[in-house]
């Protein structure tokens, strides 16, 4: 384990939890008072719709169930370990907002240009807090997992795809569905949209997990 201290280990991550926690709560607030940044320029209810902001939402609330453990390592007991359902969840709220990064970096930012992703609470939602999550997730919050805990890793994508294909392709914008503001079914090609998505969160699952076991092992 590279950070051996458990003490220093529960300090660290209790920061990263807060700080996850209250950037996301920053940034709801910003959308329901104001409008939101770069290619999420909307106000209220409709930031629900971006994958973004469900993402970053989910690891913030699988953060928040972190903080009695690391509160409680703090206050004397010696030790840091979450139990098996602690890591399951902050795997699956870290896989989510890793996928909102990697899609970023190597879809959304080429398309529509990385100034638009990264500018005001964007930064947050799509770079810092995913990184965040992902050092908080490999290097400090120890416990036993098991190969499999990774798969919970795609439930987010998995249920947010089939709302997505249900908006955009079922209903369809003029319908009063969503517009397909990802650009995942152009050309009618949601089908390997879809399954690349599935493939992609999969595999960074298993890398996160991959990691952190090699991280936690370490002498």
């Amino acid at each position: 384990m590279l950070i051996k201290s458990p003490k220093n280990r529960a300090a660290l991550s209790l920061a990263a939890s807060f700080i996850v926690i209250l950037t996301t709560a920053k940034s709801l607030l910003t959308f329901f008072t104001g409008f939101g940044s770069g290619n999420m320029y909307i106000t209220g209810a409709e930031c629900f719709k971006y994958f973004t902001v469900d993402s970053n939402i989910l690891a913030a609330l699988c953060c928040s169930v972190l903080i009695p453990y690391a509160l409680k390592a703090l206050s004397g007991s010696g030790e840091y370990i979450l139990p098996r359902f602690a890591l399951r969840l902050k795997l699956t709220g870290t896989a989510a907002v890793t996928v909102t990064m990697l899609t970023v970096i190597f879809f959304l930012g080429p398309v529509q240009g990385y100034g638009y992703m990264y500018i005001g609470d964007n930064l947050w939602l799509h770079l810092i807090n995913p990184l965040i999550c992902e050092v908080s997730f490999i290097l400090l919050e120890a416990g036993e997992m098991k190969k499999r805990d990774a798969l919970y890793g795609m439930l987010p994508t998995l249920v947010y795809g089939i709302i997505y294909l249900i908006m955009v392709v079922v209903i369809g914008e003029s319908k009063g569905g969503w517009r397909d503001f990802y650009g995942f079914n152009a050309g009618g090609m949601w089908p390997v949209s879809f399954a690349a998505m599935l493939a992609a969160t999969l595999i960074i699952s298993y890398g996160l997990y991959a990691l952190r076991r090699l991280c936690m092992n370490r002498k």
